[in-house]
């Protein structure tokens, strides 16, 4: 018996070990969210991959510093990714201690996003990366813009123009910094549940100061050459909310305890007035009385 239980333990560990493997090593929960800017409970079920990579570059400009020259004031920020037969869903979360806004005019006159708060993504289809897609957004949805490697850019300061093409991205500011998600397309790559893909990121960081912290796997030996090998894994499955049954069950009525019966005092019986007695009374004495003369007469006579 003692054998049957060390077995069945062995046995449930390693199944839970290979579970976390698959976990750990990147798999896209399939599932539809809606694209608002809100994280639905389905990213939860899937992939998350925290995008401060705390390895950034010298790119040779005294003002732009590498996240792990300067960590403290880095943004940080993690991603969740889902997909369905249509579309890559990437929901982002970042915290940035130093928000910058440059407005919108700055993108309309220069497309250099990594001047700003601003996130990139980058998804490779195919195994030596030549067909890919880039999506970007600055942290305060000024500019929305796409990058495809097999039809060039396209580029938009908000989603009129990408929508038609099946791009979508919606911007929250946060107390901490701002959220996005991002829709992209893939119906053209050909990709499918077990599919692998490459990801890549980088995430920009202008301070207030002028600086520019600049971190994410993209920067680390340029293109995919770093990046995360990710599989299009099965459906995510979300349980339904729990519902609580109202109790029908009719609680037993009150039971109304009667009052208390008023207890009327027994009317007090006043004897009628003996009125008829003292009459007789009269009556027979003046009858005696009338005899009594009658039988002294007789006797007088």
């Amino acid at each position: 018996m003692k054998k049957a239980i060390t077995a069945l333990f062995i046995f449930s560990l390693a199944a839970f070990m290979i579970l976390s493997v698959s976990a750990a090593g990147g798999t896209i929960g399939q599932f539809t969210p809606t694209v608002d800017g809100v994280k639905d409970a389905a990213y939860d079920q899937s992939v998350k991959v925290n995008l401060y990579a705390d390895q950034g570059v010298d790119v040779g400009d005294p003002n732009i510093y590498n996240s792990g020259g300067d960590a403290a004031n880095a943004a940080n920020a993690d991603a969740w990714i889902l997909y369905d037969d249509t579309n890559m869903y990437v929901f982002v979360s970042v915290t940035d201690p130093d928000m910058v806004d440059v407005g919108a005019q700055f993108f309309a006159d220069n497309i250099n996003g990594w001047q700003s708060d601003s996130c990139e993504l980058w998804f490779a289809f195919s195994d030596d990366s030549s067909t890919w897609i880039k999506f970007s957004t600055d942290g305060y949805g000024h500019a929305i813009w796409a990058t495809v490697s097999d039809t060039g850019t396209s580029t938009d300061m908000g989603n009129s123009d990408l929508v038609p093409l099946g791009y979508k991205a919606v911007v929250v500011k946060t107390a901490a910094g701002y959220d996005a998600e991002y829709q992209l397309p893939i119906t053209s790559y050909g990709v499918k549940q077990g599919s692998q893909l490459s990801f890549t990121y980088q995430l920009n960081n202008l301070r207030s100061d002028g600086s520019e912290v600049v971190s994410g796997l993209q920067l680390q030996g340029g293109g995919f050459d770093s990046a995360l090998v990710l599989t299009l894994g099965a459906p995510v499955i979300i349980a339904p909310p729990e519902t609580t049954v109202p109790d029908t069950t009719a609680a037993p009525a009150a039971t109304d305890v009667p009052a208390a019966a008023e207890t009327t005092a027994a009317p007090q019986v006043t004897p009628a007035a003996q009125t008829g007695d003292p009459i007789m009374l009269i009556i027979l004495t003046a009858a005696v009385s009338a005899g009594g003369i009658l039988f002294a007469r007789k006797r007088a006579g």
